[in-house]
């Protein structure tokens, strides 16, 4: 009887064991989709990685021509009223008006 018992015994461990390996294997494929969507994550953040640096390059460059129209709008403007401030001074020395405002 003890042969029984244990030849039972262990069937039904067999028989767990088989929906313990059932669950397994559908946990093991969900794992495996889930580690393919984490390679395609990983490949979109590498792109995004490589956009950017393509993006903050543009920028840099941006920035930069920036700079110079903040330098060249400066020397402009000097340049600007030094001139409004000679026709100022030849207005009154040839005696013609150089400016003529309207008033609306």
């Amino acid at each position: 009887m003890n042969d029984e018992r244990i030849i039972s015994l262990l069937e039904n461990i067999q028989a767990e064991q088989q929906g313990t390996n059932k669950r397994l294997d559908k946990i093991e494929g969900r794992v495996g989709v889930i580690e393919g969507k984490i390679s395609v994550i990983e490949a979109d953040v590498a792109s995004l990685k490589a956009e950017q640096q393509k993006t903050n390059e543009r920028l840099d460059k941006i920035e930069d021509d920036i700079e110079i129209i903040k330098e060249n709008v400066e020397e402009t403007r000097s340049a600007t009223n030094k001139l409004l401030e000679w026709a100022d001074i030849v207005e009154h020395k040839v005696k013609v008006p150089l400016f003529q405002f309207q008033t609306v």
